[in-house]
């Protein structure tokens, strides 16, 4: 993830949505109906309770294939879209729930200290 660091207190600030997700290949289908540059996404394992996920009505087995209209491919993109400036910040988070294009409005909250 990429860090902010507040200079007051040398506190790291990361932001997250709460969601475990892996990399998966986009069905071809999926691809050329919607003419989508990638052949990535990252698929949706679980959804933390009561996370900005939950609250965006983000579910399991969704794929998110974009935040912010910058196409995902993969966790690693996706933790590098989240950076301390998103925290509280309404974003859209692009997914396939089956076949249908969906967009979601998803505010990253701040990931607690752990």
């Amino acid at each position: 993830m990429n860090d902010i660091v507040d200079s007051r207190w040398k506190k790291i600030r990361r932001s997250y949505i709460g969601v475990a997700g892996q990399n998966v290949p986009l069905h071809r289908r999926i691809v050329s109906l919607y003419n989508w540059p990638l052949e990535t996404g990252v698929l949706v394992v679980s959804v933390e309770k009561d996370s900005p996920a939950q609250r965006a009505g983000l579910r399991e087995g969704d794929l998110i294939i974009a935040f912010n209209e910058q196409p995902i491919g993969s966790i690693h993109e996706l933790h590098k879209m989240l950076m301390g400036e998103q925290i509280g910040v309404e974003a859209k988070l692009l997914i396939i729930r089956h076949t249908e294009k969906l967009v979601l409005a998803i505010t990253p909250a701040e990931s607690p200290s752990r």
